[in-house]
């Protein structure tokens, strides 16, 4: 028979119930935040039980999501990974392939707090960008910068990337001064040139 409005049926599979935060579908399982805010849940079927199950991906790391877990994207290329921003401005990953049972945190650290976190296709097709919006103090003035990540493919990954904060890159003739930094104004820059890093 068909469905229709008097025979239609919803059952629970698990009873962990998903916040705000919209999952994430990767290839058969949901990833959701339950309403603590605190974990990161994985809804997959289990054949040993016959039934779905939600096993907490954060059992290990519970030191990591204190601050509560505000928002997730996710990589798949070159490396599947979770990204998730936490209610105190860090940005966490979750390198993820759950053919492999590969399942591990990460933290990435920057000056200034994490507020938003998005992965969008490479412009080259091959592989995914994530970006994020940063909040950070300037000259004593609050600003917000979105910048991607560097993922360290091409010139630059002879020698692991920028790996550096609110990067520009240069190319051109040998100079010894540099301008367009105003977005750096009172911080501490490092250069990276020719796979050296020259700390002035």
């Amino acid at each position: 028979t068909g469905v229709t409005p008097t025979n239609v049926q919803v059952k629970a599979e698990t009873g962990y119930g998903s916040n705000l935060v919209q999952p994430l579908r990767i290839g058969p399982v949901v990833l959701f935040i339950p309403k603590g805010g605190r974990q990161l849940r994985e809804l997959t079927y289990s054949f040993d039980l016959d039934s779905y199950v939600a096993p907490d991906l954060t059992l290990l790391a519970e030191h990591l999501t204190t601050g509560g877990l505000e928002e997730l994207a996710y990589r798949a290329e070159p490396d599947p990974i979770v990204f998730v921003v936490t209610g105190d401005g860090r940005l966490l990953g979750l390198t993820y392939d759950r053919s492999q049972d590969v399942v591990g945190w990460h933290q990435h650290t920057t000056d200034g707090a994490f507020e938003s976190v998005a992965v969008i296709p490479h412009p080259q097709g091959d592989r995914d960008q994530v970006w994020v919006s940063v909040r950070r103090e300037i000259a004593g003035d609050p600003v917000r910068y979105v910048e991607v990540l560097d993922d360290a493919v091409g010139y630059y990954a002879d020698y692991g990337g920028l790996q550096v904060d609110s990067a520009l890159t240069y190319d051109g003739p040998p100079a010894s001064t540099f301008s367009g930094l105003d977005h750096l104004a009172g911080k501490a820059a490092t250069i990276v040139g020719d796979g050296a890093v020259y700390v002035p």
